[in-house]
């Protein structure tokens, strides 16, 4: 953690109630539209985590970088937007 530290390219959050909320809204609309895991060969694990990553990123308001537009293509949502 203390190489992210400190850089203006990271900002260390948590995963808090915002985040957990945006995360099970994110799997209810994946799951809805049939496609829990998407087309990837990913394990479940793998696939909640980076669930996470992007509710995170989203209740903090990122903006849309190349690594989060790239997460938002591997998590299945019917908009994945950020």
């Amino acid at each position: 953690m203390s190489a992210f530290k400190g850089r203006s390219a990271f900002i260390i959050v948590p995963f808090d109630e915002k985040a957990a909320v945006e995360c099970a809204i994110n799997v209810a609309d994946a799951l809805a539209a049939g496609d829990k895991k998407g087309a990837e060969r990913r394990t479940l694990a793998k696939i909640k985590f980076d669930h996470q990553i992007v509710a995170i990123a989203k209740v903090n308001g990122a903006t849309s970088p190349p690594w989060v537009r790239m997460i938002c293509r591997k998590v299945p949502s019917p908009n994945n937007e950020i």
